[in-house]
């Protein structure tokens, strides 16, 4: 799974992001539909949540975060907070497009679920 690093001036790359992308694993597809269910997130706070914008901004498939019956856009922190995530939450990440399952394994493990 390749990550897109490029990098206008100033801005952080993808893998600066959450802590780099080596370990990650392997076999999602990554051209169409992919999601992952993280039964145990971390704190998803203002931190957290900065972390997953950021981290979404580089991918250009569409990202969706579920909660509860609600739906966040990842590339939008707003979206993501007003979801009110509390420790232990059940969510579900959905990619759809390019880079979707690079984006969506890169995702599960911001919030928590992929150690």
């Amino acid at each position: 799974m390749a990550v897109d690093t490029r990098q206008a001036a100033g801005d952080v790359a993808a893998t600066d992001v959450y802590g780099g992308m080596d370990g990650l694993p392997s076999g999602l597809n990554d051209t169409g539909k992919v999601s992952a269910v993280i039964p145990d997130p971390n704190w998803f706070g203002l931190a957290v949540a900065g972390h997953v914008t950021k981290l979404a901004m580089f991918f250009q498939c569409r990202i969706i975060l579920r909660h509860r019956g609600a739906e966040a856009d990842c590339k939008r922190i707003i979206d993501l907070l007003a979801l009110r995530i509390r420790p232990g939450a059940c969510l579900e990440i959905h990619a759809e497009g390019p880079g979707a399952g690079t984006a969506v394994t890169a995702l599960v493990r911001a919030v928590g679920g992929g150690h």
